[in-house]
């Protein structure tokens, strides 16, 4: 076991797990884990402000996740924020296959969903 360190945690940035997903046969699709900023980016998206307070937005929840954890081989993201419309528009088959994927990579259950939508 070794201690890690400032330089050494931080050397740690930018080197994300990808994990290969399986569509249709041989088809593929990646996904890849977040880092601190893209999380607490995706928990803020489940919010809207309304005045003073803060209240779930769930619209398009899962495909705010995929816009930003689908990506190619090398970790690149295949969308961009604003595609997130679009992505709400895949097969809902697909879009709960590759958002299960990205949920376990990144260690987001529910309750932590429900959890970032009351604070």
């Amino acid at each position: 076991m070794s201690v890690l360190n400032r330089e050494k945690l931080f050397d740690l940035a930018g080197k994300y797990e990808v994990k290969e997903v399986k569509i249709n046969g041989d088809d593929i699709v990646f996904v890849k884990e977040l880092n601190g900023t893209e999380r607490d980016a995706y928990e803020a998206s489940l919010l809207s402000q309304t005045g003073k307070d803060f209240v779930a937005d769930m619209e398009n929840a899962r495909a705010k996740l995929l816009v930003k954890t689908v990506c190619d081989a090398k970790g690149n993201r295949l969308f961009k924020d604003t595609d997130v419309n679009a992505v709400g528009q895949l097969p809902a088959k697909l879009v709960e296959l590759l958002f299960s994927e990205s949920q376990d990579l990144n260690k987001i259950t529910d309750d932590d969903v429900e959890e970032a939508v009351k604070n």
